[in-house]
């Protein structure tokens, strides 16, 4: 079942529920504090917002208008959130000391410019000549990959090889990449400081790279074209406890390489 096609059952509920839970209050505290009333609102209107599909939003009360906030991925998004979201928050919108009406302040989320590179690419399973051939792609590639990239790493915690979810969707777009440029390697560079035991060092650098490439993986990049390498950094003499460069030491580097034509 889609986010939107349980919004019916949600917003049922959601009515029963924010009756009870306004009524409660205004029945035990009074009309007088709508600042509560409108604490409440808020929340309950965020928890239903994200069951129903809609995460990326929220609603916050400014002078007794509910403004709905937050960045769509697209724009068929951002109406489907204002149709849903009047159904949903139908139950607080004319109640004294909550909001009145609804105002859709909700952004949409830009265009990656790698997705008009992207377009300037053969679609993926097109097949092509060999390296020599996709000599021509060479700086389409090159490009998509960069503005994809956008200069980003991927950073890590202390100690932690574990991936941030929100290192995923920098992996997505160099997936898309990589799935159109087939004669191209994405080199996988892990990090790690030199602090402590040479070889946990080494092995940490390694698991890092090696779940950046797992993630590719799991996002369609051949095996083929992957290569992980682990790098301890040697950090300068007397900086080992600098916050900054043990920081930019916890991070994996991709690099687009073009295979060398035959």
């Amino acid at each position: 079942m889609g986010p939107l096609a349980k919004v019916g059952a949600w917003g049922t509920l959601l009515s029963v529920a924010a009756l009870l839970l306004l009524g409660a209050h205004a029945g035990t505290r009074g009309a007088g504090e709508p600042a509560r009333l409108r604490e409440a609102a808020q929340q309950q209107a965020g928890e239903a917002l994200a069951q129903a599909g809609f995460g990326w939003a929220r609603l916050k009360i400014v002078d007794s208008v509910g403004v709905l906030q937050g960045e769509a991925p697209d724009e068929p998004a951002r109406a489907a959130l204002e149709a849903q979201a009047r159904e949903l928050l139908s139950s607080y919108m004319g109640l004294p000391g909550v909001f009145l009406g609804l105002d859709n302040r909700v952004r949409v989320r830009p265009r990656h410019r790698s997705a008009d590179l992207l377009a300037e690419l053969p679609p993926t399973g097109a097949g092509s000549t060999g390296p020599a051939g996709a000599a021509g792609l060479g700086s389409a590639c090159a490009a998509a990959f960069e503005a994809a990239q956008g200069g980003e790493s991927i950073p890590f915690r202390a100690a932690s090889s574990q991936l941030e979810p929100a290192s995923k969707a920098l992996l997505r777009r160099l997936a898309s990449v990589a799935a159109r440029c087939p004669h191209w390697r994405l080199v996988v560079e892990g990090h790690a400081d030199d602090r402590g035991e040479a070889g946990a060092n080494e092995r940490l650098a390694r698991r890092r790279a090696n779940a950046v490439a797992a993630e590719l993986l799991l996002q369609g990049v051949p095996v083929e074209q992957l290569e992980a390498l682990g790098v301890v950094d040697v950090l300068p003499p007397g900086r080992a406890a600098d916050a900054r460069l043990l920081a930019a030491s916890r991070r994996v580097d991709l690099r687009f390489v073009q295979a060398e034509a035959h």
